[in-house]
Protein backbone atom coordinates (compact mmCIF):
# COMPACT_ATOMS: atom_id res chain seq x y z
CA UNK A 1 0.00 0.00 0.00
CA UNK A 2 1.23 3.30 -0.94
CA UNK A 3 2.66 5.51 2.14
CA UNK A 4 0.82 8.42 1.51
CA UNK A 5 -2.51 6.26 1.72
CA UNK A 6 -1.47 4.93 4.93
CA UNK A 7 -0.47 8.59 6.27
CA UNK A 8 -4.23 9.96 5.20
CA UNK A 9 -5.89 6.89 6.74
CA UNK A 10 -4.08 7.00 10.04
CA UNK A 11 -4.43 10.76 9.96
CA UNK A 12 -8.11 10.98 9.69
CA UNK A 13 -8.53 8.32 12.57
CA UNK A 14 -6.24 10.21 14.84
CA UNK A 15 -8.46 13.18 14.40
CA UNK A 16 -12.01 11.78 13.85
CA UNK A 17 -12.54 11.75 17.67
CA UNK A 18 -12.02 15.48 17.88
CA UNK A 19 -14.60 15.62 15.15
CA UNK A 20 -17.49 13.24 17.27
CA UNK A 21 -16.96 15.44 20.16
CA UNK A 22 -17.30 18.76 18.94
CA UNK A 23 -20.69 17.60 17.69
CA UNK A 24 -21.88 16.20 21.12
CA UNK A 25 -24.26 18.41 22.65
CA UNK A 26 -25.37 17.13 26.61
CA UNK A 27 -28.16 19.95 26.04
CA UNK A 28 -30.70 18.86 24.00
CA UNK A 29 -32.29 21.53 22.01
CA UNK A 30 -35.92 22.09 23.48
CA UNK A 31 -38.64 24.63 24.20
CA UNK A 32 -39.63 26.49 27.91
CA UNK A 33 -42.99 25.74 26.49
CA UNK A 34 -42.20 21.90 26.03
CA UNK A 35 -40.10 21.28 28.82
CA UNK A 36 -42.83 23.08 31.50
CA UNK A 37 -45.95 21.61 29.57
CA UNK A 38 -44.28 18.16 29.68
CA UNK A 39 -43.42 18.53 33.14
CA UNK A 40 -46.31 19.94 34.90
CA UNK A 41 -47.19 16.61 37.06
CA UNK A 42 -43.98 17.30 38.74
CA UNK A 43 -45.45 20.22 40.71
CA UNK A 44 -47.57 19.17 43.43
CA UNK A 45 -49.53 21.62 45.49
CA UNK A 46 -49.33 20.10 48.65
CA UNK A 47 -45.35 20.34 49.19
CA UNK A 48 -44.22 23.98 49.39
CA UNK A 49 -41.37 23.00 47.30
CA UNK A 50 -39.05 19.75 46.38
CA UNK A 51 -35.31 18.94 44.69
CA UNK A 52 -35.45 16.47 41.87
CA UNK A 53 -32.54 14.24 42.26
CA UNK A 54 -31.97 13.79 38.91
CA UNK A 55 -32.44 16.69 37.48
CA UNK A 56 -32.19 17.78 33.27
CA UNK A 57 -30.81 19.93 31.07
CA UNK A 58 -31.60 21.58 27.53
CA UNK A 59 -31.22 24.26 25.26
CA UNK A 60 -33.92 26.83 24.20
CA UNK A 61 -34.09 29.63 22.25
CA UNK A 62 -36.04 32.64 23.73
CA UNK A 63 -35.65 36.72 23.58
CA UNK A 64 -34.04 38.37 26.11
CA UNK A 65 -36.64 40.70 27.92
CA UNK A 66 -34.32 43.04 29.71
CA UNK A 67 -35.87 42.82 33.26
CA UNK A 68 -34.35 41.56 36.45
CA UNK A 69 -36.08 40.75 39.78
CA UNK A 70 -35.05 39.13 43.31
CA UNK A 71 -35.75 35.89 42.72
CA UNK A 72 -39.15 34.58 44.60
CA UNK A 73 -38.57 33.06 48.37
CA UNK A 74 -40.17 29.54 47.43
CA UNK A 75 -38.05 29.43 44.26
CA UNK A 76 -35.00 30.62 46.28
CA UNK A 77 -35.74 27.79 48.85
CA UNK A 78 -36.03 25.17 46.02
CA UNK A 79 -32.37 26.15 44.41
CA UNK A 80 -30.89 26.00 48.25
CA UNK A 81 -32.40 22.27 48.65
CA UNK A 82 -31.51 20.80 44.87
CA UNK A 83 -27.74 22.61 46.36
CA UNK A 84 -27.52 20.97 49.71
CA UNK A 85 -29.52 17.73 49.42
CA UNK A 86 -28.77 16.95 45.48
CA UNK A 87 -25.55 18.10 44.85
CA UNK A 88 -24.55 17.87 48.41
CA UNK A 89 -22.94 21.28 48.63
CA UNK A 90 -22.28 21.53 52.60
CA UNK A 91 -25.05 23.67 54.01
CA UNK A 92 -22.62 25.95 56.02
CA UNK A 93 -20.61 27.14 53.25
CA UNK A 94 -23.46 27.58 50.40
CA UNK A 95 -23.47 30.77 49.32
CA UNK A 96 -26.84 32.08 48.14
CA UNK A 97 -25.43 34.54 46.25
CA UNK A 98 -24.74 32.21 43.32
CA UNK A 99 -28.78 32.79 42.55
CA UNK A 100 -29.78 36.28 43.60
CA UNK A 101 -32.32 37.52 40.34
CA UNK A 102 -33.99 35.95 38.19
CA UNK A 103 -34.04 37.51 34.87
CA UNK A 104 -37.43 37.89 31.89
CA UNK A 105 -37.27 35.74 28.61
CA UNK A 106 -40.53 35.27 26.01
CA UNK A 107 -41.03 32.42 23.53
CA UNK A 108 -43.91 32.37 21.09
CA UNK A 109 -45.00 35.50 23.02
CA UNK A 110 -44.99 34.28 26.85
CA UNK A 111 -43.11 35.57 29.25
CA UNK A 112 -40.95 33.47 32.04
CA UNK A 113 -38.95 34.59 34.75
CA UNK A 114 -35.67 32.39 35.61
CA UNK A 115 -33.15 32.34 38.15
CA UNK A 116 -30.03 33.29 36.36
CA UNK A 117 -26.50 31.72 38.03
CA UNK A 118 -24.33 34.52 39.25
CA UNK A 119 -21.37 34.22 36.37
CA UNK A 120 -23.75 34.71 33.60
CA UNK A 121 -25.53 38.01 35.21
CA UNK A 122 -22.95 39.69 34.22
CA UNK A 123 -22.89 39.08 30.88
CA UNK A 124 -26.29 40.79 30.80
CA UNK A 125 -24.40 43.73 31.64
CA UNK A 126 -22.75 43.83 28.02
CA UNK A 127 -24.12 46.63 25.74
CA UNK A 128 -24.37 44.31 23.06
CA UNK A 129 -27.43 42.47 25.03
CA UNK A 130 -30.28 44.32 24.46
CA UNK A 131 -34.13 43.96 24.49
CA UNK A 132 -35.20 41.89 21.94
CA UNK A 133 -32.10 40.04 21.14
CA UNK A 134 -32.42 36.06 20.42
CA UNK A 135 -30.51 33.96 22.68
CA UNK A 136 -30.09 30.43 23.65
CA UNK A 137 -30.15 29.72 26.85
CA UNK A 138 -28.79 26.38 28.99
CA UNK A 139 -31.46 25.73 31.67
CA UNK A 140 -31.17 22.82 34.37
CA UNK A 141 -34.45 21.47 35.80
CA UNK A 142 -33.21 21.17 39.46
CA UNK A 143 -37.01 21.12 41.26
CA UNK A 144 -40.31 22.67 42.03
CA UNK A 145 -42.27 24.99 44.17
CA UNK A 146 -45.52 24.33 45.26
CA UNK A 147 -47.19 25.89 41.93
CA UNK A 148 -44.35 26.14 39.21
CA UNK A 149 -40.83 24.27 37.99
CA UNK A 150 -37.88 25.99 39.22
CA UNK A 151 -35.48 25.90 36.31
CA UNK A 152 -31.84 27.52 36.24
CA UNK A 153 -30.49 30.01 33.62
CA UNK A 154 -26.46 28.06 33.73
CA UNK A 155 -25.14 29.42 30.37
CA UNK A 156 -26.19 31.43 27.64
CA UNK A 157 -24.88 31.52 23.95
CA UNK A 158 -24.99 34.84 21.54
CA UNK A 159 -24.82 35.56 17.96
CA UNK A 160 -22.03 37.44 19.08
CA UNK A 161 -18.39 36.85 21.26
CA UNK A 162 -19.14 38.43 24.62
CA UNK A 163 -16.32 39.72 26.59
CA UNK A 164 -16.43 39.84 30.39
Amino acid sequence: MNSKVIFSILFVISFSPLFAQEQFDPYPRDSLSGIFGRNADLIFPNLEMHAFRFPFACKAYVIYGDSSRPIPVAAKATIKEWATKVMRMDESTYNESIFTKEYLFYERGKAYWLPVQQGVQRIFASPKIVKGLGIDIFITIIGATSSELVATVNEIATPFPIKE
